[in-house]
Order: structure tokens, then C-alpha cells, then sequence
């Protein structure tokens, strides 16, 4: 889904583009999503939006890989709506940092993904119940099936597997050893 409705033509920017060594003032067309031409002086169409940019730069999407928008997550009050410091700061991609894991993953694509005006990826949890408890210490949460499973069902917008916050101001224990969401996450 575009942000954008309808054509739109991006006039007198500073555009970067690394990838296709631009590197100054250009106007950028964008129809349907997709941008449709980049160059200096394009000629306005009919019925498009014209946004003068004079004194701005134009860059591809910025992809925020690091953060918490699992906002409806019950477990985990870490996280922000996705359109929080994102669209606004040039960020197009955002991904989310492994807030929620197996168990909760489904209701996370659901409310967030999938409803997200930008595109959001994310990393699943080793632990099931997610971030923001004491069950990120418990190796019975850690499921590397079912978190397998779940990385491969949503394969299209999961990245990677996410481990962390595990035991760190504890005393290892046979319940508790040094690698075990590691171990599991891999």
C-alpha cells in the first residue's frame, strides 16, 4: 500500500541514490508506490501532486533496523506504534527487534504488520511469551521448534531469530546456563 494517494512528482530535491551514483538536484516522479522517474526539470502531468522540495534531500527509504512497534503486545509495554520517529524521519522499513516470540507472533502480524502504513519486518523471539518479564530467563519458554515454525510461516516479513535479556544479573544454575537461549535461538 503506497503512503502516498495518487501521482506525485517531487520537484527541485537534492537527491541521493547511491546505488544509481545520483548525487544532486533532480525532481522525483512516484506513481503507484514506485518511482517512476528521477531527473532534473521532469515536466508536470495532469493531475498529479506536485510537492516543491527546493532545499530538502530525497533519498531512497531508510530502513530502522532496531526497534519495538509491537505496540499491542500485552506481555511487553516497550514498544511504539510503527509510525512513531519513522515515516517522518525518512523511515520506510522498520524492524521490529524480536518483541514478540512464538506464542504471540500471529496477533503481532495481525494488529501491526499487516496494518502498517510502512513495512515493518520483524525477528521472532526464542521465548515465547516475548520481551518484558521474568519468563525471558525460563528455558521452558524457549521452543526452538515452535519458534522455527513460526519464523517459516511468516518467512515473508521475519528476518531472524532474536535472543537477549537472558540471566544477566543472575547466577547461572542448572536451570539456568550460560547458552541456553543461544543455543536454542540457533
Amino acid at each position: 500500500m503506497s503512503f502516498f494517494a495518487g501521482p506525485i512528482l517531487l520537484k527541485g530535491g537534492h537527491v541521493i541514490d547511491p546505488a544509481n551514483n545520483l548525487d544532486g538536484v533532480a525532481d522525483v516522479r512516484i506513481d503507484d508506490g514506485k518511482i517512476e522517474a528521477v531527473a532534473p526539470n521532469l515536466p508536470e502531468k495532469t493531475g498529479e501532486r506536485v510537492v516543491n522540495v527546493t532545499g530538502f534531500l530525497v533519498t531512497l527509504g531508510i530502513i530502522d533496523m532496531h526497534a519495538h512497534v509491537a505496540h499491542s503486545h500485552t506481555r511487553s509495554t516497550l514498544s511504539l506504534h510503527p509510525l512513531v520517529n519513522t515515516f517522518s524521519s525518512g523511515v520506510t522499513t522498520t524492524v521490529d527487534a524480536g518483541t514478540t516470540g512464538w506464542r504471540d507472533f500471529d496477533q503481532f502480524r495481525h494488529d501491526v504488520i499487516d496494518t502498517a502504513r510502512i513495512r515493518v519486518l520483524s525477528y521472532v523471539n526464542i521465548v515465547g511469551s516475548g520481551m518484558g518479564g521474568p519468563w525471558e530467563h525460563e528455558a521452558v519458554e524457549m521452543n526452538p521448534k515452535f519458534c522455527a515454525d513460526t519464523a517459516l510461516m511468516h518467512s515473508d516479513v521475519v528476518v531472524g531469530i532474536k535472543t537477549a535479556h537472558y540471566w544477566a544479573n543472575e547466577q547461572f544454575d542448572d536451570d539456568h546456563l550460560p547458552w541456553t537461549a543461544v543455543d536454542r535461538g540457533i
